[in-house]
């Protein structure tokens, strides 16, 4: 659904960015808890998200 939204580019960035934090919590943490936290809340997260941004999206129509 993002990469429908949103040019490449920016979905790109965001994987970059997503993978670094990964690193970074490793890091300070040297755990998986977080990790695995955020994965469990990150569904609830991105609907959220998606509801707050696109509250109506709808099919394209097509001509």
């Amino acid at each position: 659904m993002i990469a429908a939204m949103y040019p490449r580019r920016f979905v790109a960035i965001g994987g970059i960015l997503i993978a670094q934090a990964t690193g970074w919590t490793l890091e300070l943490t040297r755990s998986y808890v977080p990790i695995v936290i955020y994965a469990g809340l990150g569904d609830l997260i991105a609907f959220a998200a998606i509801q707050l941004l696109a509250p109506k999206m709808a099919p394209a129509r097509m001509r």
